[in-house]
C-alpha cells in the first residue's frame, strides 16, 4: 500500500493525514485540519474534496476514523477461543450494552488476548447506524470509499505503539491522555491490550488560559481522570497498576496540567509531542497550520489501522463486498500466475523432450536385457514384504492398544485417534477436569513406549449444566 489516507470526522473538525509507505518506511506527506461546525453533509463533503484536490492528495487506501464520542466501547471476556463461537457471543452481548434494537446498530470486536484457561478478552465497539451512515454519506459525496472505518480509540493506541515503542514492548501499563480541541480521550493500555477508554465533553478550548473558567475545567478533567483510574483499579483489583501517564495532543495545554496531575495522581507524567516518531515530509503542514487546540495523534496512529486489523465499523454488507473483491483479486492473480507457470513448464518440457528421447530408447534397451533377473528379485521381495507386513499387523497394534489402555486414566474419554503424515499419534478427548489432562500427559511421558508428548490445546466449555474440558495430545509410539 504505497499511499494511505486517513480522514477523521467528528461534529466540528475534519482531519486528514496523507502518508506514503514502502519498504523504506513511513513518510507523512500531509497533515490537514479544517472546521466543519454547523455544516450540512454536502458542505462537509465539499470541504473534504477541496482539501484533497488543493493539496494534490492521491487516495489509494482510505481509512475513515469515527470519534470515540459517537460509540460505546466495552472490554469483555468470553469463555471461548473459537472465532465462530466468539462472533455469536459478541452478537448476543452487543444488544445488551445499549438501548437500541439490533437492527439499528453496527458493531465489531477485536480479540486482544487469549489466556491459558481458554478465555478471550475482546474490545467491543457499538454505534448507532445513523452515526456510521452520516460519515459514509460525507465520504461518498466526496467521491471516496473507505477501506475501513475505525475509531479514535484504536488510532490513539496505534499512535502509542509507534511513539512509545519501548514501553509497549515491555508491556508497561500506561495511561494515555490525548487533548483535542473539543474533547480529551483517556486510555489505559498494557502491551497489546486496551484496558479502559473514556472521553470528555470538553477539550483544549475549554482548558485554554483564554477561557475564563479554564481552572474549573482543569479541576473537572482531574476529577474525571481520578474516577477513570479508580474504576480501572477496581475492575482489575490492582493487578496491573499504572506505571506512567503520557499526555499528548495540545502541547500548550498538556504542559499547563502536567505538574498538577503528577502531584495529584502520584504518577510519573510526561508530555509527548504528537508527531514524535513520525517522519514528516517537507511542507507536511499547510501554511495555515492546524486550528487551535487540534490534535492529530489518533489520525497519525490510524495510518496503521489496516495492518493492525483494528476495529472496523463499516456495515456488514460493505465488509462482505470488500472481502469478495479481495478474494476476486487473489483468484485473478493466482490464475495469471498459474497460466504463466503452465507456459514456462511447457516450454521447458518441450525443450527437454528431444534431448531425452534418445536416452529413453537406450534405457528401454537396457531394461529388456535385465528384465528376467528383475522379475525374479521382485517376486522374492514381495514375499518378504508379505511376511513383514503380517508380523507387523499381528503384533504392533496390539502392543500399542495395550499400552494406551494401561496409561489412560479412568475419567478421560477418547473420542478421536489418528496418525498424521509424520507418523505421530493424535489423541483427542474430553474429561470433567483439567487436572485429568495433565495426569494423562504425565502417564504418557512416564511410559517407555511413548515419547515427545505434546499438548496441543486444552479448553473449557459448558455442556448443559456442567463444565467439560476438551484436549488434544500429540505423541510418538516406539
Amino acid at each position: 500500500m504505497p499511499f494511505v489516507t486517513v480522514i477523521e470526522i467528528d461534529s466540528e473538525i475534519v482531519k486528514i493525514v496523507h502518508a506514503h509507505r514502502d519498504s523504506k518506511g513511513l513518510s507523512i506527506k500531509k497533515i490537514l485540519a479544517c472546521s466543519i461546525a454547523g455544516l450540512p453533509p454536502e458542505a462537509c463533503a465539499s470541504t473534504i474534496a477541496q482539501l484533497i484536490s488543493k493539496n494534490g492528495i492521491k487516495v489509494d487506501k482510505l481509512i475513515g476514523v469515527m470519534s470515540r464520542r459517537d460509540l460505546t466501547l466495552r472490554i469483555l471476556r468470553f469463555p471461548s477461543t473459537d472465532k465462530v463461537e466468539l462472533q455469536q457471543m459478541v452478537s448476543l452481548d452487543a444488544v445488551k450494552q445499549i438501548p437500541f434494537p439490533a437492527e439499528e446498530i453496527f458493531f465489531d470486536h477485536r480479540v486482544m488476548e487469549i489466556n491459558k484457561e481458554g478465555y478471550s478478552q475482546v474490545i467491543l465497539s457499538i454505534a448507532h447506524k445513523n452515526a456510521v451512515n452520516k460519515i459514509l454519506e460525507i465520504l461518498s459525496r466526496s467521491g471516496l470509499k473507505p477501506d475501513t472505518l475505525t475509531l479514535t480509540t484504536e488510532g490513539l493506541y496505534l499512535w502509542a505503539r509507534t511513539a512509545l515503542t519501548q514501553q509497549i514492548e515491555t508491556k508497561n501499563t500506561l495511561s494515555i491522555m490525548n487533548i483535542d480541541r473539543n474533547n480529551v480521550e483517556i486510555e489505559i493500555i498494557s502491551g497489546q491490550r486496551i484496558l479502559l477508554s473514556r472521553i470528555s465533553s470538553f477539550g483544549a478550548i475549554s482548558l485554554s488560559a483564554e477561557t475564563p473558567e479554564h481552572d474549573r475545567y482543569k479541576q473537572r478533567l482531574l476529577l474525571e481522570t481520578k474516577r477513570s483510574i479508580d474504576v480501572y483499579n477496581k475492575e482489575l483489583k490492582g493487578k496491573l497498576p499504572i506505571e506512567k501517564m503520557i499526555i499528548t495532543g495540545s502541547i500548550e495545554i498538556a504542559g499547563s496540567i502536567a505538574d498538577m496531575f503528577k502531584d495529584e495522581l502520584g504518577l510519573d507524567v510526561s508530555v509527548v509531542e504528537t508527531t514524535t516518531a513520525y517522519p514528516l515530509a517537507d511542507k507536511a503542514f499547510s501554511q495555515e497550520g492546524l486550528p487551535e487546540g487540534v490534535s492529530v495523534s489518533s489520525s497519525l496512529g490510524a495510518v496503521f489501522a489496516l495492518d493492525a486489523h483494528s476495529l472496523n465499523m463499516l456495515p456488514p454488507e460493505l465488509k462482505m463486498r470488500q472481502q469478495l473483491i479481495r478474494k476476486g483479486k487473489r483468484i485473478t492473480t493466482l490464475i495469471i500466475l498459474g497460466v504463466c507457470l503452465f507456459f514456462m513448464l511447457s516450454a521447458i518440457a518441450i525443450n527437454k523432450f528431444y534431448q531425452k528421447r534418445t536416452l529413453l530408447n537406450n534405457i528401454k534397451s537396457s531394461v529388456g536385457k535385465i528384465a528376467p533377473v528383475t522379475e525374479e528379485l521382485e517376486s522374492k521381495f514381495k514375499k518378504i514384504q508379505m511376511i513383514k507386513s503380517h508380523v507387523k499387523v499381528t503384533k504392533r497394534p496390539l502392543t500399542f492398544l495395550y499400552e494406551l489402555h494401561r496409561v489412560i486414566p479412568e475419567n478421560v474419554l477418547l473420542n478421536y485417534l489418528s496418525f498424521d503424515k509424520r507418523g505421530r499419534i493424535i489423541l483427542q478427548g474430553t474429561t470433567p477436569a483439567m487436572s485429568n489432562v495433565f495426569n494423562f500427559v504425565n502417564r504418557l511421558e512416564k511410559s517407555k513406549k511413548f515419547k515427545n508428548v505434546e499438548t496441543r490445546y486444552v479448553s473449557k466449555r459448558r455442556l448443559k449444566d456442567r463444565e467439560t474440558v476438551d484436549f488434544q495430545i500429540i505423541c510418538e509410539y516406539q
